[in-house]
């Protein structure tokens, strides 16, 4: 058995592979994954190999994906469409390939690695774990209704107003989120557009309130439900989920509104790399005994030493007198008190 990286020729002949894996994706939604994503991404892959021929048995995508981690961009990677044929599941393949992938992703200094599992149980086996400190809807008052606000579809020649407005409101609220900038929301459009939805704005007088971006599922003969993959907001709009609903509903009349959960799993890759990124609203200091089956150099023990102003970790002499956890465990322990606001489809 050998995982290697697809070539560009490769990569674009999984696409029948990932048809028949995930059939509910849309043929536009397919397409707009092959041309916007597959052409710049990873595909790590188990197969059998001859010559210039490839037929691949499991896969998973990287997709790297920029970052604001307290006030810094990282490349990060995003894991999505795993998937085994058929005929190959229950043979090790795709443990095999997962391991592989985080050690090869270890290799390259990336910090951590996050997905959104389908099946949360098999990724604990690797060392992912929730996020513990996820967004939910907020449980405060509704503070509306907004006079002189109103919604209209965004265009590309917003871009540069959204891109500050979402930097800013989530930077405000969040020590971990995607990043806004040109190239993010190009590829927003598209995506959005592919779920046949879009980008809406918010605005008053006062400038940009909010942004919307949705996509659509038709129901029968109504206009169906619209899944709501992001709704940033001016931190002076304190709404709770229903009222979240109400807002979302008044851009989107006629529309049955649904925020589908995308809880994200995080799985730590270098202890050295990672902590540097996160803070802690209080000082405190953890000396730790650290196992990780997969990637032997996060073991050990250390002294992680976490703050407002910074955090670091040093490797200890392992004396014993550590708290003993492994690699999941830690990522619990450290991002405990770390919001983070991560919200993709791809």
């Amino acid at each position: 058995m050998r995982a290697r990286f697809l070539n560009d020729r490769e990569k674009q002949g999984t696409r029948a592979f990932y048809e028949s894996a995930f059939p509910e994706d849309s043929e536009e939604f397919v397409d707009f994954y092959y041309k916007w994503i597959v052409g710049r991404n990873d595909i790590f892959a188990v197969g059998e190999w001859e010559g210039d021929s490839a037929m691949v048995q499991a896969m998973v995508h990287i997709n790297s994906h920029c970052l604001s981690i307290n006030g810094s961009r990282r490349n990060i990677p995003y894991l999505v469409a795993v998937a085994t044929r058929p005929d190959c599941r229950r043979q090790g393949k795709m443990r095999y390939l997962l391991e592989n992938a985080l050690m090869d992703m270890h290799r390259r200094q990336y910090a951590f690695a996050f997905l959104m599992p389908a099946n949360p149980a098999y990724y604990t086996g690797l060392g992912f774990r929730y996020f513990p400190c996820q967004p939910a809807g907020k449980e405060g008052a509704f503070g509306g209704p907004f006079p002189g606000m109103s919604w209209r579809n965004a265009e590309t020649g917003d871009i540069g107003r959204m891109c500050a407005f979402a930097n800013q409101v989530l930077g405000q609220e969040y020590q971990i989120s995607v990043f806004w900038d040109d190239a993010y929301c190009r590829r927003l459009f598209a995506e959005a557009g592919a779920g046949q939805g879009g980008v809406m704005l918010l605005e008053s007088q006062d400038g940009l309130q909010g942004i919307l971006v949705y996509g659509v599922s038709p129901e029968g003969e109504g206009k169906g439900s619209a899944e709501i993959k992001d709704l940033l907001l001016d931190g002076g709009l304190p709404l709770n989920r229903q009222a979240q609903i109400g807002l979302c509903q008044a851009a989107l009349p006629g529309y049955a509104i649904d925020f589908p959960p995308m809880d994200m799993m995080v799985r730590i890759l270098s202890i050295a790399q990672f902590v540097p990124l996160i803070r802690s609203p209080k000082e405190r200091t953890l000396c730790v005994d650290i196992e990780d089956p997969i990637l032997p150099s996060n073991c050990g023990s250390f002294q992680i030493t976490l703050g407002p102003q910074g955090s670091h970790a040093s490797r200890i002499p392992r004396t014993g007198s550590g708290q003993k956890m492994d690699i999941a465990g830690l990522a619990q322990v450290l991002l405990a008190d770390v919001p983070v606001a991560i919200r993709e489809w791809v």
